[in-house]
């Protein structure tokens, strides 16, 4: 962020509180911004949010507590803060905050493909670049909402564009491995999310692919030994423990499963990710009231997330309490229409016998984009 931008604010910010009440800005913001270079994140976090609290119109403090919550991986409260924060630069004078605005546009599309909403991705992504043009980081977000829609010429060729901008850009790299996944090249797939790592030991993601395409090729003890490769370097990385837990759940090894997530929420008591994935291992097991004890408690602290909505219903329906399934599944879409849920949904109606809704819900599934769902349609002779 730019000195200037920081003055500005603090400029904005003394025209409406009082001096006292301007200088306690001031001092929170900075111990939060000395904590965030320190590495420091819980700490600089709730200085971020006191600084909020103090000035909510406050574009640097917005923005400084939206990357903080990007990096914990809370996309959803991070998305919404810099919606805000883009409206509170819009409102500065122009041509001082260009590359703020471009920055916080890039980490809004960020946010947004973390989150599937793809289209929305694009948009802002295509924003950034127009107030930046070098913007590797934003041609890099246009390249993965262009793979989710298939159109692999164009994600490669601003994957590419990311990487003739910014050759040691890791993520742009690990984009490239995912386009190319996709494309059926699991080899150069592997080869580019090696080199991610090689530029940036701390990028998760690279991590956590490769221990996917491990995972995806049944070779879970390379999966887990990249992923404690991972976790030497950034040894409370949120997404480097999810992607182990996994490993070891298609291993078959619940125990050390449930293991990962529960060191997770020791990191992160409002995890929603782990709180779920431990819920529906639970439902597996037959534990139903435990399982909704997590769901319920993830829908609590993120209610606008449909992952809680989806796997409570996922509980309810393996419970047989079909009414209330439909309930939360109907609310999981209402939140985000997801292809899965659908499917879900479909596999509800089976067991209830219930034919012309099974096949409703897997068309459904189908038109946004589900290879299973279509598959079934095929077998059955049914188009969507």
């Amino acid at each position: 962020m730019k000195k200037t931008l920081i003055l500005l604010s603090l400029m904005l910010v003394s025209c409406i509180m009082t001096a006292q009440e301007a200088e306690n800005y001031r001092t929170v913001l900075e111990k939060g911004l000395n904590a965030k270079q320190l590495n420091m994140t819980e700490l600089s976090e709730s200085y971020f949010r006191k600084a909020h609290e103090i000035a909510p119109d406050s574009a640097e403090a917005t923005l400084q507590l939206g990357f903080i919550l990007e990096e914990r991986e809370h996309f959803i409260e991070a998305r919404d803060l810099f919606l805000s924060g883009i409206q509170q630069l819009t409102l500065t004078p122009p041509n001082e905050n260009e590359t703020t605005l471009a920055d916080a546009y890039e980490h809004l599309a960020s946010c947004l493909i973390e989150l599937q909403d793809y289209d929305s991705a694009l948009i802002k992504a295509q924003k950034a670049v127009e107030l930046n043009p070098g913007s590797a980081s934003a041609m890099t977000s246009i390249a993965l909402a262009y793979n989710t829609m298939e159109n692999y010429t164009n994600a490669l060729s601003w994957a590419h564009k990311a990487i003739a901008t910014t050759p040691d850009y890791a993520r742009a790299y690990n984009a490239t491995g995912i386009i190319l996944y996709n494309k059926g090249n699991d080899n150069e797939a592997i080869q580019n999310f090696r080199k991610a790592t090689l530029l940036d030991p701390a990028n998760t993601d690279a991590y956590y692919n490769l221990g996917v395409m491990y995972c995806l090729r049944n070779n879970y003890e390379s999966a887990i030994s990249q992923l404690r490769k991972g976790l030497k370097i950034s040894p409370k990385s949120v997404k480097l423990y999810r992607c182990l837990a996994r490993a070891f759940l298609q291993k078959g090894d619940e125990q050390n499963a449930i293991a990962c997530y529960e060191t997770i929420l020791g990191m992160d008591s409002t995890n929603t990710n782990a709180l779920n994935m431990l819920g529906t291992i639970y439902c597996n097991r037959g534990e139903y009231d435990r399982a909704l004890s997590y769901h319920r408690k993830a829908i609590r602290l993120s209610p606008e997330d449909p992952n809680g909505y989806k796997w409570a219903a996922k509980t309810y329906s393996d419970q047989h309490n079909y009414p209330q399934a439909l309930r939360y599944y109907q609310k999981a879409v209402e939140l985000r229409k997801d292809p899965e849920t659908y499917c879900l949904i479909a596999e509800m109606y089976h067991r209830q016998g219930n034919t012309a809704k099974e096949q409703n819900s897997y068309k459904k599934a189908a038109r946004l984009g589900s290879k299973p769902a279509r598959e079934w349609l095929i077998k059955k002779g049914i188009s969507w």
